[in-house]
């Protein structure tokens, strides 16, 4: 709780502001994720959260290629049940597995400590995996949360100020987007139901 109070309160430098925003990011995005995930997909990310804690430095190639490989052995264990042409015609283990190959990918380029295109728009499509998964008012509200912090996450981004202040702007901006929500929720909800 301290670290997260004076990551709100100070600046880090930008390479480590980017990551420690992500990872915030990740954090939220993943959490309705876990629940679908199989042991040996918990094992692997548990696995990950132990290299990027206790490692500070950018991983070799030899450690990104044993991550692969137990990440495909962690796919492979969760899946085995279901690891069918006929089983992966169905949607929801279609999905579930690229789930699984996005948390692979993820964990991989994460390793690297290197911030590219496809790292930043993960946890959007983490967002969008997550909403096939879950259907309901109680994700209606944690996907609001979501889209605040994300919001709040991008704004900290490209102001590179303090945390403070990009979330007092995430907090404007989306109260200023709630009438505009509920305008079209009134008008088009005939079409969602």
């Amino acid at each position: 709780m301290k670290s997260l109070l004076s990551l709100l309160s100070t600046r880090l430098p930008n390479r480590m502001h980017t990551l420690a925003l992500l990872d915030i990011a990740y954090l939220v995005v993943l959490l309705p994720l876990i629940v679908i995930l199989k042991i040996p997909m918990i094992l692997f990310i548990l696995f990950i959260l132990g290299l990027l804690f206790f490692k500070d430095t950018p991983a070799s190639n030899a450690l990104i290629m044993s991550v692969f490989i137990l990440g495909s052995i962690a796919v492979f264990l969760s899946m085995y049940g279901a690891f069918s042409f006929s089983g992966l015609s169905r949607l929801r283990i279609f999905l579930e597995l690229l789930v699984y190959i996005l948390l692979i990918v993820v964990s991989m380029q994460r390793l690297t400590r290197e911030i590219n295109f496809y790292l930043l728009i993960s946890p959007f499509l983490f967002l969008a995996l997550s909403l096939f998964f879950y259907h309901g008012m109680l994700m209606l509200g944690y996907v609001i949360v979501e889209i605040f912090v994300l919001l709040w996450m991008v704004l900290a981004y490209h102001t590179k100020g303090q945390m403070i202040e990009s979330f007092r702007s995430a907090m404007v901006m989306f109260m200023y987007s709630l009438p505009w929500v509920v305008l079209l929720f009134i008008f088009f909800s005939s079409y969602l139901f």
